[in-house]
């Protein structure tokens, strides 16, 4: 008998668990996702464009910084390129859909590498992260 009741107790302990987990809302960006950018080497005050898939979505706006780390936390932001973008203003439909948005590169930004966008959108908790890209110097690149 007793051996009944202690599965009896683990089976209700384990369903409960089960339920909890299954009954949490998702929220924010859904981890996993990585921002496209183009052109990946930028000079400042260049545009380039962003792209990620809007299943990545769980909100109806996002912010978008210039970071100076691949971590998908809101760490070492040090410009806030866009914030409160409508995922509807930016949503491109078939062949995929996907977001894409426009944006300038700071002209303060020093040159270098290891820049990355980070997108949220449930104010800082989830981030989906570009990959590595460059800020040219200036001085070094003219157009004939």
């Amino acid at each position: 008998m007793k051996k009944y009741f202690s599965l009896l107790i683990s089976l209700v302990v384990l369903l409960s668990l089960v339920l909890s987990v299954a009954s949490a809302p998702v929220q924010g960006i859904i981890t996993g996702f990585r921002i496209d950018v183009e052109p990946e080497k930028v000079a400042p005050g260049s545009i380039f464009t962003i792209q990620i898939e809007a299943a990545a979505f769980t909100g109806q706006m996002f912010d978008v910084y210039l970071s100076t780390d691949g971590y998908a936390s809101g760490t070492n932001r040090i410009k806030e390129l866009a914030r409160g973008v409508k995922v509807v203003d930016v949503l491109v439909k078939p062949p995929g859909v996907y977001v894409n948005l426009t944006l300038m590169m700071p002209e303060d930004v020093e040159p270098g590498s290891g820049y990355y966008i980070k997108i949220t959108d449930d104010g800082g908790s989830s981030w989906a992260v570009s990959d590595e890209m460059e800020v040219l110097d200036p001085t070094e690149y003219y157009i004939d």
